[in-house]
């Protein structure tokens, strides 16, 4: 009796494992892979250049009016146009 107890839980447990397996892979199937995104990257980008000789020359780009004027554009191009004021409303 006890034999037939065990081949009984084995072939559930087998049952249940096949299961599993077909709906994990029905799942897997349904995935959308996502690949890496190509770089867009213009090297020869001059705004580019000037913000990396502003980041290599360190604080004095603080005090340097070409590096606060790539900065602003780099805000200006990142953030969007400035929104119209109402008029002091």
């Amino acid at each position: 009796m006890k034999r037939a107890i065990l081949i009984r839980l084995s072939i559930g447990v087998l049952v249940l494992t096949a299961i599993l397996a077909s709906l994990l892979e029905i799942n897997r199937q349904n995935e959308t892979v996502i690949g890496p995104v190509p770089a867009t990257l213009n090297i020869n980008d001059p705004r580019r250049a000037e913000l990396r000789r502003c980041q290599e020359i360190g604080q004095a780009a603080m005090h340097d009016d070409a590096c606060l004027t790539a900065w602003e554009e780099n805000r200006r191009r990142f953030m969007g146009p400035k929104p119209a004021s109402n008029g002091g409303n």
